[in-house]
């Protein structure tokens, strides 16, 4: 399955966001035309993620379910002619006052340096360049390094807040060096697997769930993501019901920087976690525990599935059922009450001594790639955690298969028993996992007591936003509820729009996408460039063919520069790739004869249960850790996160339909 091409920005965002995108995005290429003096090629873009449950798994192997919003970031990109010698990349973000701009020299070697230990936002454009530039190696055998590029970025995923905003900026840059380079067809598997490889580059051990939460869903779903076999990735469409599913997502405006407190947070986590598979597999006498795809190389998964395989007899444990892997788990849960009972957690030499590890050898493979400070490590609650919250994942998505509601009261009932499986992930976090903080527990609290259903934290924890399954008929409520209890008295000088970045009423988004700006800068579909203009003092966009029908007034009154509505003419949606991905040699604004075959529309879906999968070719996935390192610099502001069912691909607009569409947001014809 490739990263579609957008012909509209219907196709990425809900109808009752299309005119605040729209300005967003001319914002962008003005930036962009102010900066180089010219218009972007493409823009690449991936938004950031919520995940409903599956807390501190993705990276032990299990399976997990995000859903993508509407916050997102974007990258614009004008590319240089090919030369010898070092590629320059120019980097500048829309907010300049706070993130400024940076410029850097691909060598002819192709390697990028990145220094971790340094806090800013270009080195998640650096780490998506350097693992689409290992893969573009792999691929193209005469490929050296990347192409130099003019870039101009903006976000709006809250950095900090537990929605992947440096996954997203990631797989975005990934997307975007990749297309530069002549990618005409990104397969969103590979693209994923780059992002979750891309992001240990910044000093986190960051987790695969993120990356396919901001590549893999179409609008309107949830993601089920697998990490063995292989990558895999599943659409998977809410029940019809009587009161329609909504989530709230609350930000704790907590900063959960993972940079700055991995060493003892997220990191701690991500060992703690090996280190029970390790030892885990030497108390029960299991021979040769394989290395796998987890940050460190042993997961708790692959323990799991090889103590089943050896001690229990089971051939493949990839193919069990669901109900008998959950069985699996729940016995794995009350064997570790009786073979890991230390509460108080485990010092290095007992690890040692259990493991036949020096403690030096056990610092040196598993402490000191991604540094972290402890004395004594829980591995009991680490892995009782993992274990339970796996389960947890897998009853969710059975509750979701399940037959749509018939009537109101089998409608509550689903709702409470996938409310009860949140909030039994929030006390896992709170008590077990130790990853929660007294502020999101307070928002989850509020929450309940005003009627959500289920309220838990969202991303790594240690702060940032939480999420919340609430009534329709109670969203005011538990809203009013966290303003009277929660923002009022912590944040009294709180603004209007800053509580509106606050509360952000959700449904599932849609995934990552290219929209190809050089199309129409080309003029090479008729469309025209757009001007404001003031008229009376009001501004709207206008096309440039109708500047002629202005009085000479109006016409002086022309004073911005002209800015485009990025559309591309001809493109396509999501394909089916049966094998590797198209390398084509040309670069972007070169015109190629359009592919006739899998036009937009071709394959729509009906909201069946579960699509068939996005995801998965032959290869384990690597997860890396779990919500991705929030920094501090990472360009994202606070999104406005809402979804609807995606409508029909458009066809490229007509110019004199173009001005309808942006201003007033309905489909051309």
């Amino acid at each position: 399955m490739d990263v579609p091409i957008a012909t509209s920005l219907k196709e990425v965002y809900p109808e009752d966001a299309i005119e605040g995108q729209t300005k967003r995005w001319n914002t962008l290429i003005t930036k962009f035309k102010q900066e180089y003096g010219k218009l972007p090629d493409f823009i690449s873009r991936s938004p950031g993620r919520v995940n409903i449950i599956g807390e501190h798994i993705d990276y032990c192997l299990y399976e997990v379910l995000p859903m993508a919003i509407e916050a997102d970031v974007l990258i614009a990109v004008s590319i240089h002619p090919e030369s010898p010698g070092p590629s320059k990349v120019r980097l500048v973000n829309v907010h300049s006052q706070k993130f400024e701009n940076k410029e850097f020299e691909v060598p002819e070697t192709g390697d990028v340096h990145i220094d971790p230990s340094t806090l800013e936002w270009a080195n998640y454009f650096k780490s998506g360049l350097k693992g689409a530039t290992e893969l573009l190696r792999k691929s193209k055998s005469d490929f050296k390094k990347s192409i130099g590029m003019d870039v101009v970025a903006d976000g709006n995923v809250p950095s900090g807040g537990g929605l992947s905003s440096s996954a997203a900026f990631t797989c975005t840059s990934a997307l975007a060096v990749m297309r530069a380079n002549g990618v005409e067809k990104v397969d969103k598997k590979q693209l994923c697997e780059v992002a979750i490889v891309s992001e240990r580059s910044v000093g986190v051990n960051s987790g695969g769930m993120d990356q396919a939460a901001s590549v893999f869903p179409h609008r309107g779903n949830a993601l089920y993501v697998s990490f063995v076999p292989e990558l895999g990735a599943k659409n998977i469409a809410f029940p019809e019901m009587k009161s329609p599913l909504v989530f709230v997502i609350a930000q704790s405006f907590v900063a959960a920087d993972k940079h700055i407190t991995a060493p003892v947070c997220y990191n701690l986590r991500v060992v703690e976690v090996t280190l029970a598979a390790l030892v885990l597999s030497k108390i029960f006498g299991l021979k040769d525990l394989p290395s796998d795809a987890s940050p460190l190389g042993y997961s708790l998964r692959t323990f799991h599935d090889l103590y089943f395989t050896q001690k229990e007899g089971v051939k493949d444990n990839y193919s069990v059922s669901k109900p008998d892997f959950q069985a699996q788990l729940q016995d794995l849960v009350e064997k570790i009450d009786q073979y890991l009972p230390q509460e108080e957690g485990y010092t290095r030499q007992q690890m040692s001594e259990i493991t036949g590890i020096s403690v030096e050898e056990l610092e040196q493979k598993y402490m000191t790639k991604f540094p972290i400070r402890a004395d004594k490590f829980k591995l009991r609650q680490r892995a009782l955690h993992v274990f339970g919250e796996a389960i947890r994942v897998i009853r969710f998505n059975e509750l979701l298969a399940s037959p749509p509601p018939q009537n109101e009261q089998e409608n509550e009932e689903l709702l409470k028993s996938l409310g009860e499986l949140m909030n039994d992930t929030q006390d896992s976090c709170r008590e077990i996992y130790e990853n929660s903080c007294p502020e999101l527990d307070e928002l989850c609290q509020l929450a309940r007591s005003a009627g959500a259903y289920g309220s838990r934290l969202t991303g790594a924890g240690w702060g940032g936003c939480s999420v919340h399954l609430v009534p329709e008929s109670k969203v005011d409520a538990v809203k009013q509820k966290w303003i009277d209890q929660y923002y009022s008295k912590k944040f009294p000088d709180m603004t209007e729009e800053k509580l509106k970045e606050a509360i952000v009423v959700s449904q599932p988004g849609s995934g990552s996408c290219i929209y190809g700006v050089h199309e129409s800068a080309c003029g090479s579909n008729g469309l025209p460039e757009l001007k404001p203009r003031t008229v009376k003092g009001e501004k709207k966009l206008i096309a440039k063919d109708e500047k002629k029908k202005l009085s000479v007034k109006d016409k002086k009154k022309l004073s911005v520069k002209n800015e485009l509505e990025p559309r591309p003419g001809h493109a396509r949606d999501e394909m089916q790739s049966s094998g590797k991905r198209e390398l084509v040699k040309s670069r972007p604004g070169v015109k190629h004869k359009p592919d006739k075959k899998n036009r937009p529309g071709d394959s729509a879906r009906k909201p069946n249960r579960t699509h068939e999968s996005d995801s998965a070719s032959k290869q384990t996935r690597k997860p890396d850790g779990n919500r991705k390192p929030e920094s501090a610099r990472n360009p994202s502001l606070t999104p406005n996160t809402q979804s609807t069912t995606p409508p029909p691909l458009q066809p490229p607009i007509k110019p004199s339909t173009l001005h309808k569409q942006l201003t007033n947001g309905e489909p051309a014809s």
